[in-house]
């Protein structure tokens, strides 16, 4: 997601130390900040992210990357909602946050859940 998207902890950034998941906090093990091509997803629940193309976003019962999430119905801290636009916004500095095998909330609430990246 883009820096300083919002979290239920705060703000992610370069900085980020923890991110809320469905069973909790989890420890970020290490994260960076580099320009990625980015969308902004919406929700009909008013839920929002900005991301890049290919950010991992939980289905009910899979993944899909945010550039295809139109008309998908994906999990945000309300429950599945359906992906109501997907505004392309070109370049835009992300923060790629590896947590474990986790997915975690962020963007605007009711925040959408969103799949960490493993960085090797």
């Amino acid at each position: 997601m883009v820096v300083d998207s919002d979290s239920p902890l705060g703000p992610i950034d370069g900085a980020v130390r923890k991110v809320m998941t469905p069973d909790g906090e989890a420890v970020v093990v290490r994260c960076y900040v580099a320009p990625a091509n980015c969308v902004h997803v919406t929700c009909e629940n008013g839920a929002s992210l900005t991301c890049s193309l290919d950010a991992p976003l939980m289905l009910g019962d899979g993944i899909v990357e945010a550039v295809d999430a139109m008309h998908k119905e994906i999990q945000t801290c309300d429950g599945l909602s359906k992906v109501v636009g997907v505004e392309w916004l070109g370049a835009q500095p992300v923060v790629a946050i590896d947590a474990g095998d986790v997915a975690f909330y962020a963007g605007q609430a009711p925040y959408i859940l969103h799949h960490n990246k493993l960085i090797p």
